[in-house]
């Protein structure tokens, strides 16, 4: 049986082919960034994303862009999505130089993020190719021929980002605001904190305390960076540990509940339907069906 996780991870890929595509049912995603850029392809029903501190809900056919560094995730819903993810650096030739890497890396930050805002050829277009990417998984090989295989399709995505996706000034902004490699340091830092302490009593003041500011200022610092309080990303967090442990394990919902941070059954019950919709009970009888 194949394990959730909702690590939160800033390289997800392998260095030695920084590649990567699978397929993910139900799994919430917490707030995260990474290094490679990312393609969600909703498979079917709906799904609600947010990047870069704007939410959006997909429907079956969608698309949605993550450029490294964006800040992004997804509430737990009931949907199948195809992932695929890449360094930039796969593209690297002798022809197509470091500097034309990173000219691509900034149009990316340019672009409409979800496919809501593209025109409906261009998202067929990216459906097919991302399609195609997921049917060609590895397995396993490395062997010259699948590598051709696969740089062939991602060039044929940067074309269709490069030439086709429309440009947004909202995300131009928000994407220099969260470039600083300064936030981007600090963010990684809470991230981390709440990924090894989330079973933990944790507040606001101890995430100040690893920035080194006072508990205001983290707050309002947070609040600029992110979509949600910190609370409430703690939360959908240890929502996310309940889910894989729901799935993976026949622990009792009550030992869950306390094992992923929750004082109380009744306090996660509550938080847990407010993320996900249903109960623990009918969420664990859903994913096992």
């Amino acid at each position: 049986m194949k394990k959730i996780s909702s690590e939160v991870q800033l390289y997800e890929t392998d260095r030695t082919f920084p590649f990567r595509t699978f397929q993910s049912y139900y799994a919430a995603t917490a707030n995260h960034w990474h290094t490679e850029i990312e393609f969600i392809y909703l498979q079917d029903n709906s799904m609600q994303i947010y990047i870069n501190n704007e939410m959006y809900r997909l429907q079956a056919g969608d698309i949605m862009i993550a450029a490294p560094g964006d800040i992004h995730g997804n509430v737990a819903s009931d949907h199948h999505r195809i992932v695929v993810q890449f360094e930039l650096d796969i593209l690297e030739t002798l022809y197509f130089t470091g500097d034309e890497i990173r000219t691509i890396r900034n149009k990316l930050e340019t672009l409409e993020r979800v496919s809501l805002f593209w025109p409906e050829n261009v998202r067929q277009d990216m459906a097919a190719i991302l399609g195609r990417l997921y049917n060609i998984r590895s397995d396993g090989r490395t062997g010259i021929g699948y590598k051709i295989q696969i740089q062939s399709l991602l060039f044929q995505l940067m074309e269709i980002c490069w030439n086709h996706i429309p440009q947004s000034q909202v995300q131009t902004e928000k994407a220099k605001l969260l470039q600083n490699k300064k936030v981007l340091d600090n963010l990684e830092k809470v991230f981390n904190l709440v990924r090894d302490r989330y079973m933990d009593d944790l507040h606001p003041k101890d995430a100040a305390a690893l920035l080194g500011v006072t508990p205001n200022h983290f707050i309002k610092y947070w609040r600029k960076y992110s979509n949600i309080s910190f609370h409430a990303y703690l939360n959908e967090y240890r929502v996310s540990q309940a889910i894989a442990l729901l799935y993976n394990s026949d622990d009792l919902i009550s030992g869950i509940a306390f094992k992923v941070g929750f004082k109380s059954l009744k306090t996660f019950n509550r938080v847990f339907k407010s993320v996900t919709g249903v109960s623990p009970c009918s969420y664990r009888k859903q994913l096992r069906q």
